[in-house]
């Protein structure tokens, strides 16, 4: 079967003023009921797979679809604490890019059908030196940036061989806005992905 064919349903995890993307481990806070239950949902499966979706009002307090980006990212919930009974502090990893379909319930939580979505394959030599180019900059980073395991991050992204593997996880620590870096999480191509 085709990997564009193959349809899901998931809970859905709404996150505010940020963007999973695939293959990046994020920490989250969450205090609305209806998250806490859509992760709780996702604890009970075999495989722990949430759908997290950027919202585009981040003070929309209870969003529907409406509110939500239609492009997410399928991710595993990998660990939680709850340290009190109103909030849950969850890590979770990207797994790829979800398309959002339809609504299959909203009550206790946001459930949706899905569409895996590929990540962007195109190859070449202006990719090629995209990439190159964003390793470089990877590099110089330590002459810029005075940080505790700056230098490890360095190593670990400049070793990335994959082109989009190593501007999502570099999107991931600039301080983009939401709708840049959805922009990036919705790109077709790995030219726009690495020219964004």
């Amino acid at each position: 079967m085709d990997d564009q064919a193959i349809l899901t349903t998931l809970p859905v995890l709404p996150v505010k003023r940020t963007v999973l993307f695939p293959g990046v481990l994020m920490p989250v806070s969450i205090g609305r009921e209806s998250s806490i239950a859509a992760v709780d949902a996702a604890l009970k499966t075999e495989d722990k797979t949430i759908i997290v979706v950027s919202q585009r009002d981040p003070e929309q307090e209870q969003p529907t679809t409406d509110d939500l980006y239609s492009i997410g990212t399928k991710a595993v919930v990998k660990q939680v604490a709850r340290p009190d009974g109103s909030t849950i502090h969850a890590l979770v990893q990207g797994i790829d890019r979800a398309v959002l379909l339809r609504v299959e319930k909203t009550d206790p939580y946001l459930m949706v059908r899905s569409r895996h979505l590929p990540n962007p394959s195109d190859s070449g030599p202006e990719i090629d030196a995209m990439h190159r180019a964003i390793v470089e900059l990877v590099r110089a980073l330590p002459n810029l940036i005075e940080a505790p395991g700056i230098q490890d991050a360095v190593t670990a992204l400049s070793d990335e061989e994959d082109p989009v593997a190593l501007a999502y996880r570099v999107a991931s620590f600039l301080n983009l806005t939401v709708a840049g870096e959805q922009k990036l999480l919705e790109a077709q191509t790995c030219a726009d992905l690495l020219r964004g």
